[in-house]
């Protein structure tokens, strides 16, 4: 399976129910079980990194498959944080509680340290805070308590 294969099966059909189109995502995401995780994470991460609202991505989609299916990440922490900054939509969590499991919490906060000091952009600030956030709201962190 593509990047192009994926998103051609998951494409919401005029007239398609929320409960057909969780069928289809349920069947391509076995599909995706028995592909090797490298090929997962190559599908479905950089889909899940895009923004919502540019182009007609299945960004949730990608982003839920993600994290269910949690491949194993063939890149480093700090460039799996580094591909949210451009352009990721901050309300879609999975993508950060595939980061925290993947590497655990402590790493990706880690590597937000690590960004935040070469991050001289607001919007990727913001978006380094959003990853913060979710990994927090992971480890069930959120709110801190004083």
């Amino acid at each position: 399976m593509t990047q192009e294969d994926f998103m051609a099966a998951i494409a919401i059909p005029p007239g398609q129910s929320l409960r057909e189109h969780d069928d289809v995502l349920a069947r391509v995401g076995e599909q995706l079980r028995a592909l090797p995780d490298e090929q997962q994470f190559r599908i479905l991460f950089p889909l899940a990194v895009k923004s919502q609202y540019h182009g007609d991505f299945p960004v949730l989609d990608a982003a839920i498959l993600l994290e269910k299916l949690s491949p194993e990440c063939p890149i480093s922490c700090e460039d799996a944080v580094s591909a949210l900054l451009p352009e990721w939509d901050v309300s879609i969590e999975q993508v950060a509680f595939y980061l925290a499991a993947r590497f655990g919490p402590a790493r990706v906060y880690q590597a937000i340290a690590s960004l935040e000091r070469e991050v001289t952009d607001e919007s990727r600030g913001g978006n380094l805070e959003a990853i913060s956030y979710w990994v927090h709201v992971y480890e069930g962190t959120w709110p801190v308590k004083s």
